[in-house]
This record gives C-alpha cells, sequence and structure tokens, in this order.
C-alpha cells in the first residue's frame, strides 16, 4: 500500500523527507488522495461557495521538555468549498517562522482544514497539517491547526481576527498560540 511507505525519522515523524525510494511521493500521494476524498464530501443540490482567505499572525511558541520558546509569525491563506450555510472545508498553505534563541526554525504548512461558522459572528477551525522544514531545518514533522475567532458575515469581503494554535510534533513538540487576521473573500 502506498500510504504505508517507510519513514526517514527526524523527530517523531518525518514528513516529506526526500529519499531515495521514493517515499516523499508516496506520502504526497496519500495527501492528494485524502484532499480528494475530502473535497468530495459535498450534498447534492447544495449550491457551493468558494472562499479565499488570505491571513497573518504573530504570537509566541514553546517546545515542551529540553526545548526553546519564542516568538512566531506566519503568513499565509486557504481555499474552502463550502459544506452547507456554515460549514467549509479545504487546503491552507501558510509560512510559518518560529524565533528561538537557538536560532530560526522556518516551515511551509500545508493540509487539510475544517471550518464553521456560529451564531453568525463566531469562527472555528481544526486541521491536519504537514509542517515542511525549510533551510536549516531538516524536521518534517505532521501537526495540528485550530482557529477560534470572530468573523462577522458582511457580504462578499469580511474581516477576521481569530486565535490561532499550532501544534508541532517534532522532537521537542512545539506549541505556538498567535493571533491572527485576514478578509474572507466570496467568489
Amino acid at each position: 500500500m502506498v500510504c504505508s511507505a517507510r519513514r526517514r525519522s527526524v523527530g517523531l515523524m518525518s514528513f516529506g523527507m526526500p529519499s531515495s525510494d521514493g517515499t516523499l511521493m508516496a506520502r504526497w500521494g496519500c495527501i492528494g488522495a485524502i484532499t480528494l476524498a475530502v473535497c468530495g464530501i459535498t450534498r447534492p443540490g447544495v449550491a457551493q461557495e468558494i472562499f479565499v482567505r488570505p491571513h497573518a499572525g504573530i504570537g509566541y511558541a514553546t517546545s515542551f521538555g529540553a526545548g526553546d520558546s519564542g516568538w512566531i509569525t506566519h503568513a499565509g491563506g486557504r481555499v474552502l468549498l463550502s459544506a452547507n450555510g456554515t460549514q467549509s472545508y479545504g487546503l491552507e498553505a501558510s509560512y510559518i517562522d518560529v524565533h528561538e534563541s537557538n536560532g530560526n526554525r522556518q516551515f511551509v504548512a500545508v493540509g487539510v482544514v475544517l471550518e464553521q461558522r456560529r451564531w453568525e459572528c463566531f469562527n472555528m477551525s481544526i486541521g491536519t497539517i504537514g509542517y515542511v522544514g525549510l533551510g536549516q531545518n531538516h524536521g518534517n514533522p505532521f501537526g495540528l491547526v485550530t482557529n477560534l475567532g470572530w468573523e462577522p458575515h458582511w457580504g462578499r469581503w469580511s474581516p477576521f481576527v481569530t486565535y490561532r494554535g499550532d501544534w508541532i510534533f517534532r522532537s521537542p513538540i512545539l506549541e505556538a498560540d498567535s493571533l491572527s487576521a485576514g478578509v474572507t473573500i466570496r467568489l
């Protein structure tokens, strides 16, 4: 099976490390299959909207155990499809820079997210993310992202402000809390 490809670990789990046996392609193939499966979860007869959500933010990151801590910045966006009037699903791609005292760690975060809007202005989301290391950061861990915040429904353009939580499962585990702001564009 393609998804059970052998891993070459750095930290707790490797995600996309290049190797000679094709595991990089196998991992991205698994991500593609999951994405296509998630994108197929739509109800017939429900008109789908497309949302583009650019965002940026700043916060604080802490490593559990003997790790370091410092501030974190992120910038990126999401492309979402509506599942119904209050729920949507899609993909996120973000650049994350963790500024620790022992050096910076940069990641490109790519993954699948699910969102829900409640009470006309409360936004919440969760997603599984692959954090691909850049530069001297050789680890490629997986992780979890969550958002809780304010997003009014103002028609085609709506601002949002959320608390963002990233859990990056490297060794040691990195937990980041940040304030994220952006705009939702309904296409």
